[in-house]
């Protein structure tokens, strides 16, 4: 055979390469649709992901492991192709039915085997087709095994690169589309395909005799250790994949872009790898050499790309940009197109002598089983145990340990020193673990900033950091809760607001846990049932951080309270209990996975959730959302609810929704259910009932004359996620301005009647720039004894007096302080501040007068005990400031300067033993590392008793 005939196969039938590469189309768009569809009906993003892929590539092993053999012993490959393709087509275009249908019979919580049994049910069939159609096209390209390796590289190459076109078009077509369209099209496609294919079968079968059945045999050569590392490079593949669509969907904020982005880079690399290493497979003497450094090279490109993508716990995410893609690519394709350089190196070290596509099918079905392992392991038990970028480093030691064995099995002298590098290289990925772990700015000195707990779950990072007065909880690197300011007065607003209109509510769902602190203030009404549905596990175990506020809801102690981990919408679907009140404290909008949160559909669900005049209850932000976005939630929230109202909450909206008309606020009952609840309105931020009445901005039919009777919100189309993705620079001013525009029409066109018109245009203003209208209109409000306005002259005035402290004005700084008690006695920060000074100016008896009003006030304010701690220590009074600080760490046994306080002042009473308590108490709260008051009480236990 001349050079020329030598590379000839993918020139001979070059119409097979470009029906390879075609194929892979479709395949990548029902991947995609079926993602976005068991999200929506499992819940979690990356366990519906992980089932998915499960799925795919299982049905892709069994289908190539069994069709491989038949297409060997086929007398027309092509046309064996086009049956396969055109079956997928039909059965996927069935899939979407019989997913709804299968998932309607699981429970509420289904096991993991539950899921993957539905999705493989809908899924595998067509799967299982489309893993036969590379077998056959290979044996129709390639005449020997000596073409086989080359011809394979071709194919799967091209197949490949056809799936990047794939995710691109569905990209693109599922926001305009919808899913059961854009999976519509992608089975006419591939109807189309196959048709095509059949065609040119015909033209083959005239032109070629059929081979003899006989000429194949039935057994395969292939090492049974092959076989396994084959496995193996599958399962640092697809753990990679599964665990870098995680680390995308925190950068891009996005997880329909997230998973389109990974897949896409991945198999783009992938692709590449196959056809550059393609005719190298077929020349080279030493295959296992060079597989032993394409998993060296993927290995390490997969360390070094943990470096751009790797996200900070703390950090919410960058949104869709150029440079956010940028960094995802960079840090994904080099490792990918040394894993796709791989997979011909495996074929050519596996075929055999006569099953061409045999071989090929087995060699692949190992790979892929391999990668259905890893896509199982990573979501369910790896990540959450070392976290996501443990998970990538577990990944990248794998690749290493796997270049040792081929350098090993390729070269003795060579494979000794590849079999010691892999393991550097693996010990240096196990060390690279806690890489991401890491704060990315100083906290300021006077808000000392602290992690106190760090998890990491299929469905969500957790973090809770205590700042300053209190606790946050950062859920994928946005903030979701707070146990201070106006994030914790929404939170308990969202609570009791529902809970005062209804006229008699008995039982109570909350939908997302967050810190619990809305839970926990539910809990405090007279209620015979609550219970609350929480997806993530790491969210569920952050819940005792905050039991200062939450009510220790997470204890077990009332017998009213349930919390199930599930997802929100199975609950609603399946869960036959119905509910006075339904809270929904969910995701941010612009959250990855939250369309479906926002849906007709879900909200439907909160309503079939509600026994006759229940009332459903949702929050909405106004920041970092666009004004169309929040008015497409608006209308779609009250198409469902034909009654209900719109309130102010604190920078934020609150949304009450009703099938029957909701009563008005009556006096006696507010005030009845508030002394029942030992609740105080200054602890929601409202002075009094008429200011709670003020909050209210209009009807459900106010707002629907201002938005009108556009489009709202589906499942189908999931345009709320990918607006939030791209729109992280809105004008935050637009929100608020339709916010007055419904405040407006709702008060007649008249601000001057109602203060919460007023206050909308003053947040609009503020958020344009216009500082001088905003202050304005501030200051009236004021005068007039308006809540917010007087809220927001509290915090201005704290932060003037910080500076004035920083400029070393002390004096000032107390002066400011004075005058805000004097304006809002209520208030605890400036109360809290003003002894902070006076303890910094050595005046302990005046920081201890401020401290002991302040507690008679707020008997559980855990950093006021903490600090007349210090004010005792300080003066010399050892026995009231340890009592001080036990009475602290009762009501927060989790606030690390109490912990180090009571640790000090037990050394100074010479008690050892509790000062090491103490110590052992912060470090079981330091999870990235030892926090400064552990290093300065083990310094203090050392300079007293030694080392």
């Amino acid at each position: 055979m001349g050079r020329g005939d030598e590379a000839s196969p993918s020139l001979r039938q070059p119409q097979l390469l470009l029906l390879a590469l075609v194929s892979g189309v479709p395949a990548l768009v029902y991947q995609l649709v079926w993602s976005r569809e068991v999200a929506l009906l499992l819940g979690g993003q990356l366990e519906a992901l992980s089932c998915v892929v499960v799925s795919f590539f299982g049905g892709l092993a069994l289908g190539a492991w069994r069709f491989g053999a038949l297409a060997d012993r086929s007398s027309s490959p092509l046309r064996m192709y086009a049956y396969l393709e055109a079956g997928a087509a039909l059965w996927a275009l069935l899939s979407l039915p019989l997913l709804r249908g299968l998932a309607g019979w699981l429970p509420v919580a289904p096991s993991p085997l539950a899921q993957l049994a539905v999705v493989g049910a809908a899924v595998l069939p067509a799967t299982a087709l489309l893993g036969g159609t590379l077998p056959a096209l290979l044996r129709g390209l390639a005449r020997s095994p000596e073409e086989g390796t080359r011809a394979a590289g071709w194919l799967v190459g091209a197949n490949t690169l056809g799936a990047v076109l794939g995710v691109g078009l569905g990209v693109l077509s599922i926001p305009s589309l919808g899913l059961s369209r854009t999976l519509s099209v992608a089975t006419a496609g591939a109807l189309t395909l196959g048709g095509a294919a059949l065609w040119l079968s015909a033209r083959a079968d005239a032109l070629e005799a059929p081979r003899s059945n006989s000429e194949s045999p039935r057994g395969s050569d292939v090492p049974a250790s092959l076989l396994c590392a084959a496995g193996l490079a599958g399962v640092v593949t697809l753990g990679f994949e599964v665990t870098a669509v995680r680390m995308a969907t925190l950068q891009l904020g996005s997880s329909l872009y997230a998973v389109s982005a990974v897949l896409a880079i991945f198999l783009l690399g992938l692709g590449l790898g196959n056809l550059a290493l393609a005719q190298h497979a077929q020349r080279t003497r030493h295959p296992m050499l060079a597989l032993g450094w394409a998993e060296a090279i993927a290995s390490a490109s997969l360390l070094a790309g943990l470096y751009l993508l790797a996200p900070a716990p703390i950090q919410p995410a960058a949104g869709l940009s150029a440079a956010t893609l940028l960094a995802v690519c960079a840090a994904t394709l080099p490792a990918t197109v040394a894993m796709g350089a791989a997979f011909p190196l495996l074929v050519r070290v596996g075929m055999g002598t006569r099953r061409v596509a045999g071989d090929f099918g087995v060699v692949s079905a190992a790979n892929t089983a391999g990668g259905i392992a890893g896509a199982l392991l990573v979501p369910f038990f790896v990540l959450p145990r070392i976290g996501v970028v443990g998970s990538a480093g577990a990944c990248a030691a794998l690749a290493a340990l796997l270049a040792g064995f081929f350098l090993w099995r390729g070269s003795r002298k060579l494979g000794r020193a590849g079999l010691r590098s892999a393991l550097a290289a693996g010990i240096v990925s196990l060390g690279a673990l806690p890489l991401w772990l890491r704060e990315n700015s100083a906290p300021l000195p006077s808000h000392p900033t602290r992690l106190l707990y760090v998890a990491h779950g299929a469905q969500a990072s957790t973090v809770v950091r205590h700042v300053g007065r209190g606790r946050e909880l950062f859920v994928d690197g946005d903030i979701e809760a707070a146990s201070f300011g106006p994030a914790l007065r929404t939170e308990r607003l969202i609570a009791v607001l529902p809970l005062l209109v209804h006229p008699d509510p008995k039982t109570l769902l909350e939908i997302g846990l967050g810190s619990g602190i809305s839970l926990g203030t539910a809990a405090r009404f007279p209620l015979t049932r609550i219970d609350c549905v929480e997806i993530a596990q790491s969210v569920l175990d952050a819940a005792p951080y905050f039991a200062p506020t939450n009510g220790a809801v997470a204890t077990g102690q009332d017998e009213r309270l349930q919390i199930r981990r599930a997802s929100a919408r199975a609950f609603l679907a399946r869960h036959p209990e119905r509910y006075d009140v339904v809270l929904a404290n969910t995701l941010h909008p612009w959250s990855a996975g939250a369309t479906g949160l926002y849906s007709v559909e879900y909200f439907e669900r909160m309503r079939g959730a509600l026994r006759p005049g229940g009332i459903a209850a949702q929050w909405l932000p106004v920041e970092r959302i666009s004004a169309s976005s929040l008015g497409a939630i608006l209308r779609t929230f009250f198409a469902v609810f034909e009654y209900g109202s719109l309130w102010w909450g604190e920078g934020n909206l609150l949304v009450l929704g009703s099938p029957t008309a909701l009563p008005a606020l009556d006096a006696e009952r507010v005030a009845q259910r508030l002394e029942r609840a030992k609740l105080r309105l200054p602890e929601l931020g409202i002075r009094d009932l008429s200011e709670l009445r003020v909050r209210r901005i209009a009807n459900a039919a106010s707002v629907r004359e201002v938005l009108g009777d556009a489009e709202i919100l589906r499942d189908d189309l999931p345009r709320l996620e990918l607006e939030g993705a791209r729109a992280r620079n809105l004008r935050a001013h637009d929100p608020l301005q339709l916010v007055a525009e419904i405040a407006n029409t709702a008060a007649g066109h008249d601000p001057k009647r109602n203060p919460i018109t007023r206050w909308l245009q003053s947040r609009a203003a503020l958020a344009r720039g216009e500082e001088a209208l905003a202050a304005e209109l501030e200051e009236a409000l004021f005068a007039e004894g308006f809540g917010p306005a007087r809220e927001a002259r509290v915090t201005r005035r704290l932060a003037r007096a910080q500076r004035q402290f920083a400029n070393s004005e002390p004096g000032a700084a107390a002066a400011t302080l004075r005058e805000t008690i004097a304006e809002a006695p209520e208030a605890r920060d400036p109360r809290f501040a003003l002894a902070a000074l006076r303890l910094e100016g050595g005046d302990t008896e005046s920081a201890a007068r401020e401290l002991r009003e302040l507690l008679e006030q707020h008997p559980e304010d855990a950093e006021a005990w903490n600090l007349l701690g210090a004010v005792e220590s300080r003066a010399g009074h050892l026995r009231t400031a340890a009592k001080a600080l036990d009475h602290a760490l009762r009501v927060d046994p989790f606030l690390p300067q109490a912990l180090a306080n009571a640790g000090l002042v037990a050394l100074l009473r010479g008690q050892r033993d509790v000062a090491q308590r103490m110590q052992a108490r912060l470090r079981a709260l330091a999870p990235l590392g030892p926090h400064p008051e552990e290093l300065a009480l083990q310094s203090a236990i050392e300079d007293t008793f030694g080392r």
